[in-house]
This record gives C-alpha cells, structure tokens and sequence, in this order.
C-alpha cells in the first residue's frame, strides 16, 4: 500500500484522523508480521497438530499477513528510494514501476490466499477425518495443498497484471506515475474477493463444524472399538475445537469488511469508467481494519490451542528471566566475586559440597 499517493482530499475526515489512520494500519501492519513469523518459527514445537494442518496453517494463514506485509512495506520502501532520485534521474520511472509490480503480486497472492484459506482447513480436515490411509501419508497431503494453492494464486494474480501491460494497456509500466498500488485497473474483482471470501470463510466455519460433531459422534461411537480410528476420531475433535473458533472470527470480520468495501464502491466509484478514486482515508481503514482481523485470528488460534498458548508463556517467561539474569550478573560483578571466581578456577580441589549444592538450588 503506498501511502505517498494519498492527498486526503475527502472532507469527512480531518488531517488527524487520516494520520491515525496511516499509524494504526502499520502498526498492525508491523504486529500481524512479526506475530506470524513467532508462529512460524514455533510450529515445529506444536506436535498436538498433525504435520499437515500445520503446514496448511503455516503456508495459508501466518505466511499470507507475511507477503501481505512484504508487499506494503516493499512498495513503500520501493517509493521512498526511486522517488528520492527520481528528479535528477526519470529513467528510474519504469524501474520503479517494474518493482511495484512486482510487491503488488506478492502482496495479492497474500490477500488471495486469505481468501482461500478457511476452505484449504476444511479440506485437509476433511481427509483427515475419511481418508483411512491418511496417518500413513506423512506431509505429502498438507504439501500437495499448499503447493496447488500458491500455484492456482499465483497464476491468476500474474495472469491480471500480463493482461493489463501486454493487451489492454490499463497500466502502462513505462509512463505511468502512479503506484499500482493505488491504480485499480479492475475494481470489479474487488467486490468478487470479499463476496468469495465471506462466502469460503462461512462455507468453511459451518463445515468444520458439522465436521467437528461427526468427529464427536463417531469417537463415542468407536470407544471400544479400533484404536487407530478412535485416535483419529479424537485428534480430529481436538484440533477442530481449536480451529473452529479462530475460523468463525475470520468469517465474521470478512463480512464486516464487505460492508465497508460495499460503502467504498458507494460513495468512491465512479459510473462506466472503472476506477476507483484512491485518495480517500476510508481506504486507509479497510487496510487498517483487514490487518485487526488479521491479528484477531492469530491472537484466537494461539489462546485456543493451549499448546501454542503455553509455548509463548514459557518464551516470555524465559525472555524475562534472561534479560534478569543478565542485569543481576552486571550488578554482582564485584572485585571480590571475580577473586572468588579465579580462586576456584586455579584450585578446584576448594570447591566444596556447599558449592555443589549451590548450584543445584539455583538451576531448580
């Protein structure tokens, strides 16, 4: 989203609150971003998820607020940089054109993916719960979906923008001086994205959870029978009671957000030409406002899973004890302490039981 196109000229918001705006929607920006990459990087240590959901979670859900992010971010820096030289040098202009679209295809393949999410969980929950070789598979079914799913993104956001340079000349990536960002060359498909994305999110929310009470029915139904199923049954149960509630927030803020993009297109679009006018503050708010249901689901599905919730207790609990440890160290530091120290260095035959059990009462 690059923000040096804004004018503000719509009347209804004043300076300041066009200015809170841009703050809230990178600082949510900022936080979906490195919450997601937490979440990433603590993954590995979920083992009550079954290797595909998590790869489905990974590459769907936390990756997308990350190229989401990387394509806002990217496109400002991209700005910022080729704008400081852009009067002494305009053959930067398709340069930096060139880049822009670059970070827009990373940053629509993102909000594609979101939209597409919630239906990838439903699928994988679904093999999980009827595929009876589905324990056997290891990652190869969560790899193969998420692979399919970036392909099928990646190629439809691409397809749009060849379109737009090489036949329909909407965008001109030598002579046009506005962001791609800020240029919606198709603003039709923008009311099919959010139209999509609440239907697949409560598509997905309710099928989960007729999915969730067969999963329940049948572990009651197989307690004296098959472990294997029984286990399957209930990892399922499990793994949906997390998940659920986390999908149904998502589907929930996608159809306020259609509210606010029907408004948009109310108030800011313009008969039988097909732009949408990009200077206007309540853009600012649907970015800001899809960057709060982003950090909504992420804050949903870390308090609902107790495995994830507890990892990041123990993570802060060991940021704050480390960061302790290391100021007490500073302060103890003495001359005496450092003689102390040398002396039983040089003469380990000093050390004695009292020590020892020193440090087993500290490391307790």
């Amino acid at each position: 989203m690059n923000l040096s196109f804004y004018s503000s000229n719509d009347t209804r918001f004043s300076m300041n609150q066009h200015d809170l705006l841009i703050g809230g929607h990178w600082l949510f920006t900022l936080l979906n971003l490195l919450l997601s990459l937490y979440i990433i990087c603590r993954l590995k240590k979920i083992t009550l998820i079954h290797v595909n959901l998590r790869l489905v979670l990974c590459y769907t859900f936390f990756i997308q607020y990350n190229l989401i992010s990387i394509g806002r971010i990217g496109d400002e820096l991209n700005v910022w940089i080729t704008g400081y030289f852009e009067p002494s040098r305009p053959d930067l202009l398709p340069l930096r054109n060139l880049i822009c679209l670059i970070t827009k295809v990373i940053h629509d393949t993102g909000i594609l993916l979101s939209a597409n999410a919630d239906l990838l969980v439903l699928l994988e929950r679904l093999l999980a719960t009827f595929m009876k070789t589905y324990e056997r598979k290891g990652c190869k079914i969560g790899g193969a979906i998420v692979t399919a799913s970036y392909c099928a993104c990646f190629t439809f956001i691409s397809a749009l923008f060849i379109y737009d340079q090489f036949m329909s000349d909407s965008y001109d990536i030598w002579s046009s001086t506005t962001s791609c960002h800020t240029s919606v060359v198709h603003p039709e498909t923008i009311l099919i994205f959010w139209y999509w994305s609440v239907c697949a999110s409560t598509t997905g929310g309710i099928g989960l959870l007729l999915l969730y009470k067969f999963n329940k029915r049948m572990s009651h139904k197989w307690l004296g029978g098959n472990l294997g199923r029984r286990y399957q049954y209930n990892e399922n149960v499990r793994t949906l009671r997390a998940v659920i509630p986390a999908i149904a927030l998502n589907a929930f803020c996608f159809t306020i957000g259609l509210y606010f993009v029907r408004k948009l297109f109310t108030n800011y679009m313009e008969e039988n030409l097909g732009v949408i006018l990009p200077d206007t503050p309540l853009i600012q708010f649907i970015y800001a406002f899809a960057d709060v249901y982003g950090l909504i689901f992420i804050v949903a599905f870390i308090i609902r899973n107790h495995q994830v919730a507890q990892i990041l207790v123990n993570d802060i609990r060991s940021f704050c004890r480390n960061a302790k440890h290391q100021v007490e160290q500073t302060l103890d530091m003495s001359p005496s302490l450092k003689q102390k120290h040398g002396q039983y260095s040089v003469h380990p035959d000093k050390m004695t039981a009292t020590h020892f059990e020193q440090l087993r009462e500290m490391w307790k």
